[in-house]
């Protein structure tokens, strides 16, 4: 018998909320082209669904490929599949039911051929992230380069569910400056919690290049750079985007504090 809610677990729903950012990359393009979001809402809602599955395939294999490697770490050697309490061969089936539907959800947008691409890219991106001899993820700042890609193309994902015009190249680069700086939280976060486990290299091989006082400087350039890009898109686009710069500045305060948890939930 499987166990429903450790092969769900394997598939981080509370992870899906990261897709919001395709609502987000809708909103930015309605306000930027003066289209009307409303007509475009099934088009947009069909590219989260697909962006959700896409994103759970890779959920899935990201587990998968970190069998080994969790098992050295305090907590995630609990999970489901370090722990043996279901079979990989299922996770492999059900990730590959996610990618089949997701690319189905994308067929069916057609209008736009880039929805296809896009989403080609998050699962390639997936792919090198987390398969050997690639592995990206063990590769020091490269990793966190290659995930933070994730929002950007999210944000591309909702921007061209509204409109074919291409994407200002700075909406990318603020998305990416974004992830960027909550993926090197979560490094800062897991560094400070198992600088002293004696296993530490074996879970993630990346932290035998990194240091605390590093990837704390990292998080606040990022920030600076993150909150300038917001600015300047106000600025270039003629839009107000004031309002915005408090609520980035709190939620990087938030960020911050959470980081410096034990065992943080960043």
């Amino acid at each position: 018998m499987i166990n429903a809610s450790a092969l769900t677990t394997v598939f981080r729903p509370r992870r899906m909320i990261r897709n919001l950012f395709v609502v987000f990359g809708a909103l930015l393009a309605a306000n930027l082209t003066g289209i009307a979001l409303w007509g475009q809402s099934p088009e947009i809602l069909l590219t989260l669904l697909a962006a959700i599955l896409i994103s759970a395939g890779n959920y899935g294999l990201n587990e998968l490929l970190d069998i080994e490697s969790d098992k050295h770490h305090p907590e995630k050697k609990f999970r489901a599949l370090p722990a043996g309490k279901i079979p990989t061969r299922i996770v492999w089936t059900w990730s590959f039911i996610f990618y089949g539907l997701g690319f189905a959800v994308a067929f069916g947008l057609g209008s736009q051929t880039i929805l296809i691409l896009l989403g080609a890219i998050v699962l390639l991106i997936g792919f090198f992230y987390n398969a050997p001899p690639f592995r990206f993820k063990d590769w020091p700042y490269l990793d966190v380069i290659t995930e933070s890609t994730g929002y950007p193309l999210r944000i591309a994902l909702g921007w061209y569910a509204v409109t074919a015009a291409p994407i200002p190249l700075i909406l990318i680069l603020g998305s990416w400056l974004f992830g960027a700086f909550l993926l090197t939280g979560k490094r800062f976060a897991e560094l400070r919690y198992l600088a002293f486990q004696k296993d530490l290299l074996l879970y993630r091989k990346s932290f035998g290049f990194y240091s605390t006082q590093q990837l704390f400087l990292l998080m606040v350039l990022l920030a600076v750079g993150c909150s300038l890009v917001v600015f300047l898109t106000g600025a270039q686009n003629h839009f107000n985007f004031g309002y915005f710069l408090p609520v980035l500045a709190v939620f990087f305060f938030w960020y911050f504090y959470l980081a410096f948890q034990p065992n943080s939930i960043v």
